[in-house]
């Protein structure tokens, strides 16, 4: 978000917060895992979201939170202050992400397997208890 957003202001963010804010979207063609947990998300902590319209790249959509137009989520991508003008601020609500990995079947590279197992590790110790 804007570093001049009220949200900002936050140590931590409920997902309860941003009923009524224009939540930045992504794009459904390019994105659309993310965009089904990001509704199923905000749906399970009752907001019923608005959103903008996709940004057509990066620096738009950027550009779009830094003015305050839009908020946005995304997984820890960015360290707060990365960024002059945008405020990065940890969710306080549990949310589950469904990892998607996508690797050339013949020749996957080291790196993609590295996160691979990094991800399937991770997925075995946050799962909740039953």
């Amino acid at each position: 978000m804007s570093t001049d957003h009220t949200l900002a202001r936050m140590a931590a963010v409920p997902l309860s917060a941003l009923a009524g804010v224009v939540i930045a979207d992504a794009d459904p063609e390019t994105h659309p895992v993310y965009g089904d947990w990001l509704r199923s998300a905000l749906r399970g902590a009752g907001v019923a979201p608005s959103f903008a319209a996709p940004s057509p790249d990066t620096p738009t959509g950027l550009s779009r939170i830094i003015d305050g137009t839009t908020v946005s989520l995304a997984g820890d991508i960015l360290a707060d202050g990365a960024i002059a003008g945008l405020a990065v601020r940890p969710v306080s609500d549990p949310i589950r992400w469904r990892w998607v990995t996508t690797m050339l079947e013949d020749a996957p590279t080291e790196a993609g397997l590295l996160f691979t197992a990094w991800a399937i590790g991770r997925s075995a110790t946050d799962r909740p208890p039953p």
